[in-house]
């Protein structure tokens, strides 16, 4: 297979960032007209819309436009009901995630939180809404938009992997931002970009790396088999929301006897997660070829 796709795929992703990095300044510029705002914010920020916009450019040309070629589909009951159960397997891999870095006494309950009966409801609802506004972005940008691009022009297995690959590696984006905004200008970010992505290929990532990666893998299998994002969007939902409740519930213990469990770039992702998450790719693996057969 000719490898054209995949540099048309790579060049149009590379080009989508940097113009995140040169529109950076000028929307740093508006926003502070308002509003006083961290640079490095403002280029994460800029990077996404450009992300968005240039996947959706790309989706255009290799598939044409539309939310059905995004993946997106009329809600019914039974969709309704898989999301739900989708979005419920998410918070188990957290919750298994958690209960083992607990159980190794790598984190233990939080020392200086008060836990309020009051507060669990406002913590919950706004878990699941901080998961359902970044699955929905990440998702369409990601499963619906490049995986689908890419599978049009090439095949499922290698829209998969790449795909899978720059959504793992974008998580680690961190520019170099001068300390003072009279020294931030429009050249700050474009000039920082090579060093801004290319930093994260440091060994104290890389393992956090993994884990994103294996879970591209996971989201990318269920957009293939069900040519639809919606529940991509349910288990992406069900894991952040089962983060965000992990982060408020526990605290990482810094002696504690494992360190190698969690990735030393967050504490959360690592060898740990990667197991989890490998578990579960295997059996969604396992059910749809269990499926496929059931049907044959």
């Amino acid at each position: 297979m000719t490898m054209l796709p995949v540099l048309v795929f790579i060049l149009v992703f590379v080009t989508a960032l940097f113009a995140g990095a040169v529109l950076a300044y000028p929307l740093y510029l508006a926003i502070t007209l308002v509003n006083g705002v961290d640079f490095q914010d403002v280029i994460i920020l800029s990077t996404q819309l450009t992300g968005l916009v240039g996947a959706l450019l790309y989706l255009n040309f290799a598939d044409g436009p539309g939310f059905k070629n995004l993946g997106y589909r009329l809600a019914t009951d039974k969709i309704k009901r898989e999301g739900t159960i989708t979005f419920s397997f998410g918070v188990i891999i957290v919750i298994l995630l958690a209960s083992s870095l607990y159980a190794f006494d790598v984190y233990d309950i939080h020392s200086h939180r008060e836990f309020m009966l009051a507060s669990l409801p406002k913590l919950v609802i706004g878990a699941i809404g901080t998961g359902i506004v970044v699955a929905m972005f990440e998702e369409t940008v990601f499963r619906g938009a490049l995986l689908r691009g890419l599978e049009k022009q090439s095949s499922p297995p290698i829209a998969i992997i790449m795909t899978s690959l720059v959504y793992a590696w974008v998580h680690f984006i961190q520019f170099d931002v001068p300390a003072g905004p009279d020294k931030i200008n429009l050249l700050t970010a474009p000039a920082g970009f090579f060093n801004a992505y290319s930093a994260q290929f440091s060994t104290h990532k890389l393992d956090a790396f993994v884990s994103l990666f294996i879970l591209g893998l996971l989201l990318g299998m269920m957009r293939i088999r069900e040519n639809s994002i919606i529940n991509c969007i349910a288990l992406h939902a069900g894991l952040v929301a089962g983060i965000k409740i992990f982060r408020y519930l526990l605290e990482y213990q810094p002696d504690n006897s494992y360190p190698f469990l969690v990735s030393q770039h967050d504490y959360r992702l690592g060898f740990m997660a990667s197991v989890w998450l490998f578990l579960a790719t295997l059996v969604y693996y396992l059910m749809e070829h269990s499926d496929v057969k059931d049907n044959m």
